[in-house]
């Protein structure tokens, strides 16, 4: 009994010593198929880890792009690192919205007064003390929009005719090709370029008459003017009608009036900086002057009409075009007449209206509109100074991307 014991312990301990090595065989079998699997998955999971640091350093370099733009457009660029040729700026351990620091962002700015500036942003991650992750992206601006807007003399969108013999000081253009969209009257002299519209012929579009001369270049533009809508100021205080005759008013505060209308020997003077909206009839009257005080400004809206007498003055005591700006809205459309011994200072922008210079008017400034007709004895000079100003409200220039790329490393 006790040798059948033996002999059926011996073999329980056989049987459970083969399942052991069965199973440590199974084992390591299964630990040896699962080797590839898990290599790849440490793989995979390095290249996760490497494309997400990737994505956080383009992603910074991103930011430092959008925040240059920003800069250039509405803030000032001037306060950072460098001169106009070249600006800087860092912008170390940029947080999460958490506060975890994701990395350094480092920008610069080529040639940040010119109208197209190159942009680099560099993003940066930290991987260890002395590793580090970079991406680079580059940006080339242009300029568009608003200060662009009074760059010109005389300019139409459809047709500008000069009658003979007048004293132009300024460039002159139109947007259309056709022949003779810019008539030039025998006698005439342009003091400045003249322009058709954008792949027309400039010595067809461009029709000189007789003697008439342009003594600068004729030519093609390369881009067409724009004539964008004029947005209309809301919320302003209502004054009603302003009607006034041999009187003299000053106005101090802007404001909006149904209509504006200044009979003989009626004078208004503009003191501070002042915008008017007029959404009837504007006219001045023989005899009349709109008088722009020392320091004053004034930009005049209309979106009724507008009309100019003979022998009245627009801003003649400062005789300074760039402080006054009228804007006509889309609704202000047909004839504009400057009528006769009427001298004018400052920048019309009118783009619905068709804009007509009756004999002996003496302008200073900029006047743009559908078309222009300047007659007979119109003397007509450009102030240089009109460039500087900001185009429409909510129209002024800016910087838009014209090329993006990222710099791979070398």
């Amino acid at each position: 009994m006790n040798k059948k014991s033996e002999k059926n312990q011996a073999k329980y301990n056989l049987e459970r010593g083969t399942v052991l090595v069965v199973a440590l065989l199974v084992s390591a079998g299964m630990l040896i198929l699962s080797m590839p699997f898990l290599t790849k998955l440490s793989g995979q999971y390095r290249v996760t880890e490497n494309s997400f640091r990737s994505l956080a350093a383009i992603n910074l370099a991103e930011a430092g792009l959008e925040r240059a733009i920003w800069e250039l457009n509405y803030g000032d660029i001037s306060t950072w690192d460098g001169d106009d040729l070249l600006r800087t700026c860092s912008l170390p351990s940029v947080q999460a919205p958490g506060g975890r620091v994701i990395g350094d962002i480092l920008i610069t700015v080529a040639s940040p007064a010119g109208d197209t500036p190159v942009v680099e942003s560099t993003g940066q991650i930290d991987l260890s003390s002395d590793v580090f992750l970079s991406k680079t992206t580059r940006v080339v601006l242009k300029k568009e929009g608003g200060d662009l807007l009074f760059n010109v003399g005389v300019f139409a969108k459809e047709s500008v005719t000069l009658a003979a013999n007048l004293n132009i000081e300024g460039d002159v253009g139109v947007n259309e090709t056709y022949p003779g969209a810019l008539t030039i009257g025998t006698g005439t002299v342009v003091s400045g370029d003249a322009f058709c519209g954008p792949g027309g012929d400039p010595f067809v579009a461009i029709n000189l008459n007789g003697t008439a001369q342009v003594l600068g270049q004729q030519a093609a533009a390369a881009e067409a003017k724009e004539f964008p809508p004029v947005s209309l100021p809301e919320g302003m205080n209502y004054r009603g009608e302003m009607y006034l005759q041999g009187d003299t008013v000053e106005i101090t505060e802007s404001g909006e009036y149904s209509s504006f209308m200044l009979e003989t020997g009626a004078v208004v003077e503009i003191a501070g900086d002042v915008t008017l909206y007029v959404t009837g009839s504007f006219s001045l009257g023989s005899n009349t002057e709109l008088r722009i005080a020392e320091g004053g400004h004034l930009t005049l809206y209309l979106s009724g009409s507008f009309f100019l007498d003979s022998n009245c003055a627009v801003n003649n005591s400062l005789e300074d075009p760039t402080r006054l700006v009228i804007l006509g809205a889309d609704s202000l459309t047909g004839t504009v007449n400057f009528n006769s011994n009427s001298p004018f200072y400052g920048a019309v922008y009118m783009p619905q209206a068709d804009l007509v210079f009756s004999s002996n008017v003496q302008f200073h400034g900029s006047a743009i509109g559908k078309s222009l007709v300047l007659n007979s004895n119109v003397d007509l000079t450009y102030a240089e100074d009109l460039k500087n100003l900001e185009g429409l409200p909510g129209w002024n220039s800016f910087f838009i991307v014209k090329s993006w790329q990222e710099k791979r490393a070398i």
